[in-house]
Formats: C-alpha cells, structure tokens, sequence
C-alpha cells in the first residue's frame, strides 16, 4: 500500500463525474464545473489504464447528450461497467437556457460500448424512483446501483444485466438510507 499517484487529468475541473472501467480504458462523464456551476457537462472521457502517468491526457469517447431525455448530462449519478459496456445511472439534471435553469433528477440509466468510441444510447429506467447522489457496483454479468436521494433518502437497491436492455429489477434494501457514497465491482461472476 502507499500514496495515490497522479494518473492525468480532464479538461477541465469537474465535480460530481461518475467513473467506471473495463480494466482497460476508464470511463469518466459528466459532472460540473466551479467555472460554470450551472451547466452539467454531457461529455463522456476515457483514460488508458495501461499509460496512467503525470502527464496523461483524456481522450474523447462521445456525448450523453442524445441518449438522454433531456437532452444534456447529469451529475452525481452512479456507473458500472464490465468488459463491453458502461452504464451510467440517472443523477441531477438541469434544462433551459441561462438564465433559466431548472434541476430535475432523472430516472434515466444510458449505455456505451467501452472498446469503441461514441455516444451514450438509452439503456433502461429506474421506473419507480428517479434518483442522484447513487452508488454504482458490479461484476461481469450484472451493474446495480443503492442508496440516494430525491425528496428523501433511498434504500434500495437494484441491478441491470448488462447483456440486456431493460429497467431495473430490485433485489432488496441497504441497512439504512444512504447517499453519495461509494462502492467497489469484482471482476468474477456470481
């Protein structure tokens, strides 16, 4: 064990990214900035684990623009992927021209290709609970997300198999009600 060493950067400052990898290429999209705090960044990132180094850049992958329903990004959402595809599960939104911004949390959960670059596509919904402030986990077969908050603290959990399109399906409560908090994926099935 030891000091975390510094991998690259992003374009631009950016809070509330949600991040996932393959083991290959990691996976890093929206979020806002300190520079524009009132507009959530839709574009979507990736690193080469394999050439992490100070001076490491980003490369663009594509947009969550089209794929979403709103037509923009979101920020603190949850993200899982396994060895093909990314998820990226809901979080705060916002729409309108400046300076009419308006925040709705969305229920929306997109997809990429990891080893081939482009935009996000719809994936599915949360149906029942749009959410942010979600923690995404996973292994190779199945992504899911717990926890969050809209109007209230969330306890549940759901998961999406990756290999098929779809809305989530529930596979039981978290202890307590939980947001903004962070969790891990295993590579093996189970």
């Amino acid at each position: 064990l030891g000091n975390a060493t510094v991998c690259g950067s992003l374009p631009a400052n950016r809070i509330g990214t949600a991040g996932a990898s393959n083991g290959t290429r990691g996976i890093v999209a929206g979020g806002s900035s300190n520079a524009q705090p009132n507009q959530i960044a839709q574009e979507i990132y990736y690193f080469t684990m394999a050439s992490f180094g100070s001076g490491s850049t980003v490369s663009s992958f594509g947009s969550l623009h089209a794929a979403m329903a709103h037509g923009g990004g979101t920020q603190f959402a949850g993200a899982c992927a396994n060895t093909s595809r990314m998820l990226y599960m809901m979080g705060q939104t916002r729409y309108n021209a400046p300076p009419n911004y308006e925040t709705a949390i969305s229920q929306q959960i997109v997809y990429i290709t990891v080893d081939t670059t482009g935009n996000a596509s719809d994936f599915g919904d949360n149906q029942d609970q749009p959410t942010y402030g979600i923690h995404g986990f996973g292994n190779a077969t199945r992504g899911g997300f717990a926890g969050g908050y809209a109007n209230s603290y969330r306890n549940t959990q759901k998961y999406f198999t990756y290999g098929t399109l779809g809305n989530s399906t529930s596979f039981g409560d978290l202890g307590g009600h939980d947001r903004a908090w962070t969790a891990c994926m295993s590579g093996a099935a189970s």
